[in-house]
């Protein structure tokens, strides 16, 4: 975790890597996901049936360093 700190590569890609170890889904749902999907208030991210392997509804906890990347990612409107 420390590494992905001194990281110097992409803005999205040392985001999705902070993000990744919180939330433990695949890579490739990660990258699709969109701000739809994403409740801040409510610290969800519900992933539709349609994206999951298993076809059905996934709702992901986001923790508060989570809201965190995903708040500054917004900011500067890098994501999704």
């Amino acid at each position: 975790m420390r590494a992905i700190d001194v990281y110097n590569g992409n803005f999205i890609v040392k985001s999705a890597l902070k993000i990744a170890p919180y939330v433990f889904v695949r890579p490739v749902e990660l990258r699709h996901a969109e701000w739809g999907e994403i409740d801040l208030a409510k610290a969800a991210w519900r992933i539709p049936a349609e994206k999951m392997k298993m076809g059905q509804i996934h709702i992901v906890p986001l923790a508060s360093q989570v809201i965190s990347v995903l708040e500054q990612g917004k900011s500067v409107k890098f994501f999704f």
